[in-house]
């Protein structure tokens, strides 16, 4: 087996103002030679990993695995008051992704 490979690219804003913030970010993540079950190539590490048994299902293992992840996240805050330290947090993430096994 070869170490897998994984490549990230990230670009991102914040936006502050006196008590809220907003941050856009976008990323790729590319993923090559992800160890994949040399039986059935479409099961790997990634998407079966917390099942019992994986050992009769995933080995032998091989690496011919690779992937692809996209996303757009966007979070905004929001402070109550200078004298309230409590606030309010909005998340968002869309995400594609894509994977070919050997």
């Amino acid at each position: 087996m070869k170490p897998f490979r994984a490549d990230h690219a990230v670009v991102g804003a914040d936006f502050t103002r006196a008590r809220s913030r907003m941050s856009v970010e976008l990323y790729e993540k590319r993923y090559a030679e992800y160890p994949v079950s040399a039986e059935i190539a479409s099961l790997s590490l990634a998407n079966i990993g917390d099942t019992f048994a994986v050992r009769e299902i995933l080995f032998p293992l091989v690496s011919e695995g690779i992937g692809r992840a996209r996303g757009l996240e966007l979070s905004f805050e929001q402070r109550a008051s200078d004298a309230r330290p409590w606030y309010a947090q909005i998340n968002v993430a869309v995400l594609t992704v894509g994977a070919r096994g050997a």
